[in-house]
């Protein structure tokens, strides 16, 4: 991503695994799931600098961001089929779902060249103003 002349970097990267079961007993079929979600992020080695306005560079080392978001979602389900024929059936689910792991938000707060960046923008803003 770039900020002015710079470009800071972020790594988001996620795992999951799923297991699902159904059974089925006369016209009533129910099913259980269990899906576990592992996010995480890390920023990889960077510099800002050197340029016109940072004559030294800054560097900065692999950053560890979120280090283990561990997720456990249970899903369950039941269906009835109303007439016995297998068209007409009624059907609930309830789960727990997870926002995305993004290069956003949370999974990029602890980026050291993002709070460079911001807290430049931050003070540029108020000297604009007076």
């Amino acid at each position: 991503m770039d900020s002015g002349p710079w470009t800071r970097q972020v790594r988001t990267e996620y795992a999951a695994w799923y297991l699902q079961d159904s059974w089925t007993s006369g016209r009533l079929t129910s099913q259980a799931a269990l899906r576990f979600d592992h996010a995480w992020s890390y920023f990889p080695p960077q510099q800002i600098g050197p340029d016109r306005f940072i004559p030294t560079a800054i560097s900065f080392d692999k950053t560890d961001g979120i280090l283990g978001y561990n997720d456990f979602s249970p899903r369950v389900g039941i269906a009835y089929d109303l007439l016995g024929d297998g068209k007409t059936s009624l059907k609930v689910n309830i789960g727990k779902y997870l926002a995305p792991a993004t290069n956003e938000g949370r999974y990029t707060a602890m980026n050291p060249v993002q709070r460079l960046v911001a807290a430049g923008r931050t003070q540029s803003i108020r000297l604009d103003r007076g």
